[in-house]
């Protein structure tokens, strides 16, 4: 019975192990079949995940040539703006350029127009003056618009403007012009302006005259104006002392000696040797003012100064140290008149006007060579004589006693008495042989300076011109010369 019990429990024992193994194979093999799905399910998501990369490397790898290809798009659309923006800003510079040229074209012709018109003026107002007379001062303006001459109701009109300028801005209103196509075509329609001036006669009155004048008195050369103050190659460290210009009128007229108030006579050229001084000037009714002939007062007819050039000036300011000393050759028969003169105009002669004039009486020391006192010839040692003194070498004046030669009747006379007489009187003056100084030196010219005490005219008549053409201005000033007859000098001599 025991046995039977214990048999019972080994079986249910091995029963039990038996169904524990079972259980344990059913888990083992549940767990194998679970990692097993686990595997492939870890497959599968990998699988999914290296297609799932591979979509992303296509997707990405087109989108990045999207953007590659819209870059590039985006940079050419970039390139072609800046390279249009380039056209267009050298176009517009081209086109610009080709403007500015076409009105610089424009501006040369308008300026060589304004030029030529300019030249032409010159050229007409010189003839002009020898119509108006010595001495005599004109100035006017003429405007043209679109080629007829403008005539505002608020001023007059130089009939100058007529008589020379029509011609010469608008000739289509002459005979021969009216049917050419330049004409037709308005090629002389422009606006133009024309300014003119004439100065004939001293302008500037010197106050204090000293040199025997009661008052005020008017210089040949203008004050200021003188050739003999041009001394651009003199060794001065004042460079204001070598410009007639940089030197205030102040202190000019304070100073007749100043080099700036004197003209220059050069021997060997008739335009340089010789000058004509008209006693008088003509006012705008044509009439002449002659200078002032009484000598109740006590001022001088005219006083006329010649000096020798300066030798050695100052090096600080410029003042004349030492002047040129002529050789008179006193003694050897060799003082020379070296500057002739005479005095030309109108006398009254039986009832009628006729030709006359002055010259000077010359008598020399037999002995010595030295020039008669009453002699009113101008020599080398007169010139030098002057040098210590006033410079004064002739003069009318009462009381001072210089004879003359009447050329009606070849008589002599006194200087002061005989030139009242002459109507329009004009001195000229002629440097008729070269200057030798003391040293044998060749001396380059003689000084002059003519003092009146009244207005005469200037032995260069300025001439000014000033002509705006459309815009574009041009201006020119010339110096026309009086001319005068040399006659009788060989009588000096």
């Amino acid at each position: 019975m025991s046995k039977i019990k214990l048999s019972t429990r080994q079986d249910k024992t091995r029963q039990d192990k038996t169904r524990q193994d079972k259980t344990r194979q059913d888990k083992t093999r549940q767990d194998k079949t679970r990692q097993d799905k686990t595997r492939q399910d870890k497959t599968r998501q990998d699988k999914g995940s290296v297609s799932g990369l591979r979509k992303v490397l296509v997707l990405r790898n087109s989108n990045s040539v999207g953007r590659q290809k819209s870059a590039k798009s985006g940079f050419i659309s970039v390139v072609a703006m800046i390279i249009f923006a380039i056209l267009v800003i050298t176009g517009l510079s081209v086109q610009r350029g080709n403007i500015d040229r076409l009105q610089n074209i424009k501006n040369t012709n308008n300026y060589l127009n304004a030029r030529n018109i300019t030249n032409s003026a010159l050229g007409m107002l010189k003839q002009e003056i020898k119509s108006l007379g010595a001495g005599a001062n004109l100035s006017f303006e003429c405007e043209y618009r679109g080629g007829n001459l403008y005539k505002p109701t608020q001023r007059v009109v130089s009939p100058m403007c007529e008589k020379y300028f029509d011609v010469l801005v608008n000739p289509c209103g002459l005979e021969t012009m009216q049917k050419t196509e330049l004409c037709e075509s308005g090629y002389f329609k422009n606006d133009v302006k024309i300014k003119a001036e004439i100065i004939g006669r001293t302008m500037k009155e010197v106050q204090n005259c000293e040199l025997g004048f009661n008052g005020g008195c008017y210089t040949v050369p203008e004050i200021g104006q003188g050739t003999a103050g041009n001394r651009s190659l003199m060794p001065v460290k004042n460079e204001a002392s070598r410009d007639c210009d940089l030197v205030s009128e102040s202190e000019l007229m304070a100073d007749l000696n100043h080099e700036c108030n004197w003209n220059r006579l050069s021997f060997g050229s008739s335009s340089t040797d010789r000058v004509v001084i008209p006693m008088y000037y003509t006012n705008s009714e044509g009439e002449a003012v002659e200078y002032h002939k009484d000598l109740s007062a006590g001022t001088p007819h005219f006083v006329l100064r010649v000096r020798t050039p300066c030798k050695e000036w100052k090096e600080t300011d410029g003042t004349c140290l030492n002047r040129y000393e002529l050789d008179t050759g006193i003694g050897n028969n060799e003082n020379d008149i070296v500057l002739q003169w005479q005095i030309t105009g109108k006398c009254e002669e039986g009832g009628n006007e006729m030709e006359c004039g002055i010259l000077p009486w010359v008598k020399f020391d037999q002995f010595s060579g030295v020039l008669d006192p009453q002699s009113s010839g101008i020599s080398e040692d007169k010139i030098n004589y002057s040098f210590f003194g006033s410079n004064i070498v002739f003069q009318s004046r009462q009381g001072v006693n210089l004879n003359i030669i009447d050329t009606i009747k070849y008589k002599e006379s006194r200087l002061f008495q005989k030139l009242p007489h002459i109507t329009t009187p004009s001195l000229i003056l002629f440097l008729n042989k070269p200057l030798i100084s003391v040293e044998k030196e060749r001396i380059p010219y003689l000084e002059y300076q003519f003092i009146t005490p009244s207005q005469i005219s200037s032995p260069e008549a300025k001439i000014y011109a000033e002509v705006n053409f459309e815009g574009n201005t041009s201006s020119n000033t010339v110096y026309k010369s009086i001319q005068g007859a040399l006659i009788d000098f060989a009588i000096q001599n």
